[in-house]
């Protein structure tokens, strides 16, 4: 404390406080202070998966309007659920930690395990009995293998939206790596000093954010210059560089303008897309160092699981407070969400069922 006390008297002018840092002009942010804007999250979910993870417990969760919902098991064992139908299996050898549909029409389905390895899944496969063009079925086809990472998989993303197989993929792993590919093939390892945490894309599909643990900032790297990066501070005054919190998930806004911050320290924070100035800070759930805290947007609002209790809460970024808070949204505490293309949220959790979510009519 004495220390970082100095720094700042060393750092900071003697007459003024540290200006902000340059950003969008306060008028941008007025979106943000209309309280109202949002809409809740209904009370009780729209739909229940009960063992979408069979008998295991459920890791991880993806959802597509088109594609299904596909949850991972602590067996091993992806299942993709469409309209009640029996689910359909794949043994990945090693439980699914993380999984994301791609952007471009869910044609691809990425999977990241505990063993370190990466799957590029298709969930739709072809008949072979017709002809090129015809009817398809779902279906969990490995399309490619990845094993690049020698640690479990912490994140996986998709990048860009143009084409999955020409545009940018990445993913982060415990043995310090961010390897970035292109077309599937390994373009850049970045070799970080500690774990990565998180990472995702800014809407352009060409610039990464990574957040590695014991860093006071977070790293935007321009995929076709992967040595260049540029350092964000993710305190509110660049010259504060201590490290109070990790930085867990990340979510980029629809409107692609603020980056939102799942922490481990009970706190959530809204950011510009590429500055520090803390817009929102997010509190009433429960997440410390060894929460598997989650993050992301419904349209105007944000929601999250939380640590010691099996609720959802949805913040109106308007105001800053919580809109919604349905206490029991589990049997047990919320292990992964994600958001599908179509604004359905969907949940999966430690009592093996998956759930799917939607907002109130206006």
């Amino acid at each position: 404390a004495v220390a970082n006390a100095d720094l700042r008297a060393m750092a900071a002018p003697a007459v003024a406080p540290a200006p902000a840092p340059a950003g969008p002009p306060i008028e941008s942010f007025a979106a943000l202070r209309v309280h109202g804007a949002s809409r809740a999250l209904r009370s009780e979910p729209d739909r229940t998966i009960d063992q979408a993870s069979g008998a295991a417990n459920a890791t991880c969760v993806a959802l597509h309007s088109q594609r299904g919902l596909v949850c991972g098991g602590a067996d091993g064992v992806l299942r993709l659920h469409i309209d009640g139908a029996e689910p359909i299996q794949l043994a990945c050898g090693s439980p699914p930690l993380c999984v994301a549909f791609s952007p471009v029409g869910g044609e691809r389905l990425a999977c990241g395990c505990m063993d370190g390895s990466v799957r590029i899944l298709s969930p739709l496969e072809q008949l072979i009995t017709s002809p090129v063009g015809g009817p398809v079925v779902p279906a969990l086809d490995e399309y490619h293998r990845f094993r690049d990472h020698e640690a479990r998989i912490v994140s996986i993303a998709w990048g860009e939206r143009i084409s999955t197989l020409h545009g940018y993929f990445a993913t982060c792993a415990r043995d310090k790596t961010v390897i970035i590919y292109h077309g599937f093939e390994k373009l850049h390892t970045l070799v970080l000093p500690a774990n990565p945490e998180s990472l995702c894309f800014c809407p352009d599909g060409k610039e990464l954010i990574v957040y590695c643990r014991g860093e006071p900032f977070r790293r935007h790297i321009d995929c076709s210059r992967p040595d260049a990066e540029t350092r964000i501070s993710l305190n509110a005054n660049d010259w504060d560089t201590h490290c109070s919190f990790a930085v867990l998930d990340m979510a980029v806004s629809p409107d692609g303008k603020y980056l939102a911050c799942a922490t481990d320290a009970n706190k959530h924070i809204i950011y510009p897309l590429h500055g520090n100035e803390h817009v929102k800070v997010l509190v009433g759930h429960s997440a410390d160092e060894y929460a598997n805290a989650r993050i992301a947007w419904l349209g105007e609002s944000v929601v999250s699981n939380s640590q010691k209790d099996p609720g959802l809460y949805q913040w109106d970024i308007g105001s800053g407070k919580i809109l919604k808070r349905v206490e029991r949204a589990h049997g047990k505490a919320v292990r992964d969400l994600a958001v599908a293309d179509d604004g359905t949220l969907a949940t999966c959790s430690f009592d093996k069922a998956a759930k799917l979510w939607s907002l109130c009519a206006p």
